[in-house]
């Protein structure tokens, strides 16, 4: 599986850190969406958007808020919790995806640079 991020944008960089810290089996890659690496996957698929996180998992592509959910549901251990979200409707969801997303600079800050992962981490990362 691999989760494609805006490697600038604080909260994101956060939020893979998270995901690093908590992925005890090792399920996930990354890559941030500036990456070559990250070019080439989005323009294979035909995908424009460089506004969402984006999940591949086997043939399938996940984005917004179902990227997010099926990121916690995969993490297992209580966040398999935030399952009971995707009961909520899939345009809310993503309403809030949108405005979170589009103010993320404003709120969280943004880096000059993409995250750069250190030795113990730097397996996981495509790009």
């Amino acid at each position: 599986m691999i989760i494609l991020f805006d490697g600038v944008c604080a909260l994101c960089q956060s939020s893979i850190r998270y995901v690093l810290r908590n992925d005890k089996e090792k399920k996930f890659k990354f890559t941030p969406i500036q990456g070559e690496f990250a070019k080439t996957i989005l323009k294979q698929n035909e995908i424009n958007t460089l506004d969402s996180i984006v999940l591949f998992e086997d043939k399938k592509i996940y984005y917004k808020s179902n990227a997010v959910l099926k990121i916690c549901v995969i993490l297992g251990g209580w966040h398999k919790l935030f399952y009971i979200g995707f009961l909520v409707p899939e345009k809310l969801r993503d309403w809030a995806y949108k405005l979170i997303a589009k103010k993320r600079y404003d709120w969280f800050g943004k880096y000059d640079k993409c995250m750069i992962p250190d030795k113990k981490i730097k397996s996981r990362f495509l790009d």
